[in-house]
């Protein structure tokens, strides 16, 4: 039985964001409810984008959440506010949520005639609804994300 993936192709815009490190998900996840909180997203950006990226430094994983912000929004010294940059992704909805389904957008960049990995930054997981998570305190409710790889077109797509 041959299993076929619904895996789209779109451009993210540039967006101001709010970058939180850390070695540890769960001290990161405090940290980004404790911004929301302390800077009143919710109200103030009612329509922020919520992202994980994995990445590496200086040898160690860490855990990398990035989150769209009003440009003119001043943010705590220990968090780097940076403009993120946009450009062309693979996308893999994944639900529920699987980590394993990371490599579906990978293996497609692989063999794709069209398209290949853009090596500017890692995968990305874009987590929906974060006012679930964060806003009704349902902390556990990122239930599903979608996986986006940058991406570069090498020639006219074909598919």
């Amino acid at each position: 039985m041959m299993l076929v993936f619904k895996l789209s192709r779109f451009f993210l815009i540039p967006l101001t964001s709010n970058l939180f490190l850390c070695n540890e998900r769960d001290e990161l996840t405090v940290r980004v409810e404790k911004f929301i909180k302390d800077v009143n997203l919710f109200q103030i950006k009612p329509d922020f984008k919520y992202y994980g990226i994995g990445d590496w430094r200086d040898d160690k994983h860490v855990y990398v959440f990035m989150m769209s912000i009003p440009e003119d929004l001043d943010v705590p010294e220990k968090f780097q506010k940076t403009v993120f940059p946009g450009g062309l992704y693979a996308a893999y909805t994944s639900h529920p949520l699987d980590f394993g389904d990371m490599d579906i957008t990978k293996n497609w960049a692989k063999s794709s005639e069209d398209y290949e990995w853009e090596d500017r930054h890692m995968q990305l997981e874009e987590f929906f609804n974060p006012y679930n998570a964060y806003g009704i305190r349902k902390v556990n409710d990122l239930e599903y994300a979608t996986f986006l790889l940058p991406i570069k077109q090498l020639k006219e797509a074909t598919t």
